[in-house]
């Protein structure tokens, strides 16, 4: 499912009726940026994707933090679904900084195969995040040259022509309009506002459908998550 920017432009358009091309109230290049935007946030609240990075981490022998490249800015810490080890698929299960702190005060040096891991991010010189993974126990010689295969879920990237898609499912397409329509509304004049006759309400109830179909997508596909969850484990 999905429709491509044209079509999403389109249809916002016509809730607020400024489809007259010699008079729109918002232009083309700036609704092209608030779909943009907006697709990309929505994209990020779904945990939009997954994809896999295979050999995302390479262990090195005595080193416990690692890096994962992110020149593009679509990858964040959260977005991380599942570290397996490359070679048997064995999980590596995700604990928060200070559980890894307590696991690391009992023996920090002591060389093993990793099963731990938490995650973080912080910016880096040229303005994108570097996502940083830290390890326990740290790789030793044994381990040095093993890898991690990432399940990500993947920010989409910027639509570039107007028949790039936007890969969402029906209801939060039809959502995402609306949404995108109430922010044409609210940035027109008071005087292009009257003259569409839409009153706040109506714009308020847009937006709230938005949010509630963010809240019913989010429940269809966590139960998904959890079917492909069960499925990694049994079968690999």
């Amino acid at each position: 499912m999905g429709a491509d920017r044209n079509t999403v432009a389109i249809n916002a358009r016509s809730w607020v009726d400024d489809s007259d091309a010699n008079q729109y109230a918002i232009s083309n290049p700036r609704i092209n940026k608030i779909i943009e935007s907006e697709m990309q946030e929505t994209a990020s609240r779904l945990d939009y994707g997954p994809s896999w990075d295979n050999g995302a981490v390479t262990y090195v022998s005595g080193t416990k933090d690692y890096e994962i490249p992110n020149s593009n800015n679509t990858k964040e810490y959260q977005r991380i679904l599942y570290i397996k080890r490359q070679s048997d698929g064995n999980e590596i299960t995700k604990v928060t900084q200070d559980e890894m702190e307590r696991l690391r005060s009992g023996n920090s040096t002591a060389p093993g195969d990793p099963y731990v891991y938490t995650a973080w991010e912080t910016p880096d010189t040229s303005g994108n995040l570097e996502i940083k993974i830290r390890v326990y126990p740290t790789p030793g010689p044994d381990e040095s040259g093993e890898k991690q295969d990432h399940l990500l879920a993947l920010i989409p990237a910027a639509l570039t022509s107007g028949t790039a898609v936007l890969p969402f499912s029906a209801p939060v397409l039809r959502a995402l309009e609306k949404n995108i329509a109430a922010l044409m509304y609210r940035m027109m004049s008071q005087d292009e506002r009257e003259r569409r006759k839409i009153s706040g309400d109506v714009v308020a109830r847009w937006e709230n459908s938005y949010e509630a179909a963010i809240g019913f997508e989010r429940i269809r596909i966590n139960r998904q998550k959890r079917l492909n969850h069960t499925q990694l484990r049994v079968g690999g």
